[in-house]
């Protein structure tokens, strides 16, 4: 997936979730103001029937009209229930409204299930003056329920104090609600409002909102995709096609510096890059012809391989005498075999050691002298280089001179055989001029002593 289109999805994203949580944190503000604008219109609504309640309750006692069952109707806490039950035929709003209790005189003021709760509720908390839920009736329509305690007031005591108290139509007429205390809950006041009057304004309040929102949102949408294809993506693109042409070596290619932003700065550094590992390429190419030149001059053989034992280079004096080389395993081009040669010395090479050794080549029926040595290779491999030096010269004066040594040998011992025979010739001449040297010595000392005798004689 290209950058820009993730970049695109992901903003998109971003919106989407955006523009949901602004329409549902909208809708529920809109159903809590709106709740709230009912709680008001039902306390105006409260409001309005305690008043009317009231003022009319004074104005029957006031009026000095006789309590009976004609007149009993015009008690307005009696007669709401009517009220009520008749407004329905004015509003299909499904709006009601009554004073009901749970101990009702007028069956038709009795307190429901959730109106009880609420007695309960004001009982628990007296302090409190209203009290507004959310709640479901049997048909599943959602309605507010706004209740607002009643209590009981000083006129109230005329027909729901003490029953003895009371008036005489009123005594014999009902036998519940005497008793009350001044300011205990006598009932609640309870408005239902059904969720409907309200709920399609609200939804069409959103909707309008939403399409505002919506419509503005596809504005920043579209706006942001060709802000990012602008500032981005295009100088993304740029820089990617100069990388892909450098890759390949063209370091020609122009590296567009257009701004001082990120990107910018991304495109600063990597020119910067480039002309640098450009510099290094060059020095390397340098530094390797410098090294194949020397290599190519050297009057021994040179040759390396891979790990696969392809061979990477030759020496012209190992391809004037073997040829060419290209796409020949090793084993082939040296030694003609057809496979790895058993007496191969990579194992010993990739454990970092050098090995010397003699090879002779039956190819050009020459000995040499080589030393195998661990090389790395440009793309991190373990290599192996080979110096091998021809000593079949030297082999043939080793030869020669092992011959002249032995020839040297059994001359000196034939040598030394005469002399030992000539000298025990010597030993015997010797032998033999020393026992004439004895007895001429004895001769003469024998005639100079005739000699002394003949003298002396002759002086005689």
């Amino acid at each position: 997936m290209k950058l820009q289109l993730k970049l695109l999805l992901s903003f998109g994203l971003v919106l989407i979730v955006t523009f949901a949580g602004i329409e549902l944190l909208g809708y529920q503000q809109a159903r809590k103001r709106i709740a709230l604008e009912l709680r008001q219109n039902a306390r105006e609504i409260r409001h309005i029937l305690m008043a009317v309640r009231r003022v009319y309750h004074y104005q029957f006692i006031d009026s000095g009209v006789s309590l009976s069952d004609k007149t009993l109707g015009f008690l307005p806490a009696h007669a709401l229930s009517r009220i009520s039950s008749d407004f329905l035929n004015w509003s299909n709003s499904g709006l009601t409204f009554n004073n009901v209790s749970d101990r009702p005189r007028n069956l038709g003021n009795q307190a429901d299930d959730l109106e009880l709760q609420a007695m309960a509720y004001f009982r628990e908390n007296p302090g409190e003056k209203e009290r507004m839920t959310y709640f479901k009736n049997k048909q599943g329509d959602n309605f507010y329920h706004f209740t607002a305690p009643i209590f009981v007031e000083k006129y109230c005591l005329k027909c729901h104090g003490a029953s003895e108290e009371a008036p005489d139509e009123i005594s014999k007429a009902y036998y519940t609600s005497f008793d009350y205390k001044l300011g205990e809950l006598r009932g609640v006041m309870s408005i239902k409002l059904p969720v409907s009057l309200v709920l399609q304004d609200i939804i069409d309040a959103r909707l309008q909102m939403a399409g505002k929102h919506l419509f503005g949102f596809l504005l920043v949408f579209f706006f942001g995709g060709w802000l990012l294809n602008r500032l981005v993506i295009k100088r993304l693109t740029s820089l990617n096609s100069a990388v892909g042409e450098i890759a390949v070596g063209n370091y020609t290619v122009p590296i567009p510096v257009t701004s001082r932003d990120e990107l910018g700065d991304l495109a600063a550094a990597f020119k910067h890059m480039v002309e640098k590992r450009q510099q290094t390429e060059m020095d390397l190419r340098l530094e390797r012809n410098n090294l194949l030149n020397i290599l190519d001059c050297m009057e021994d053989g040179i040759y390396i391989v891979n790990g696969q034992f392809d061979i990477q280079y030759v020496n012209p004096v190992v391809e004037n005498g073997l040829g060419s080389f290209e796409g020949v395993k090793c084993y082939k081009y040296l030694y003609g075999l057809d496979n790895v040669c058993p007496w191969c010395k990579f194992q010993e090479i990739k454990a970092g050691k050098a090995v010397q050794w003699e090879w002779f080549s039956e190819k050009d029926g020459k000995t040499y002298d080589l030393l195998d040595t661990p090389i790395k290779l440009a793309d991190g491999s373990q290599g192996k280089l080979d110096f091998f030096r021809d000593i079949t010269e030297r082999k043939k004066i080793e030869e020669e001179l092992k011959l002249y040594h032995a020839k040297l040998e059994t001359l000196i011992k034939e040598r030394t055989t005469e002399l030992e025979s000539k000298n025990a010739s010597l030993e015997k001449m010797n032998e033999l001029f020393a026992d004439r040297e004895f007895r001429i010595k004895d001769l003469k000392e024998r005639i100079r002593v005739l000699e002394a005798e003949k003298n002396s004689k002759q002086q005689s």
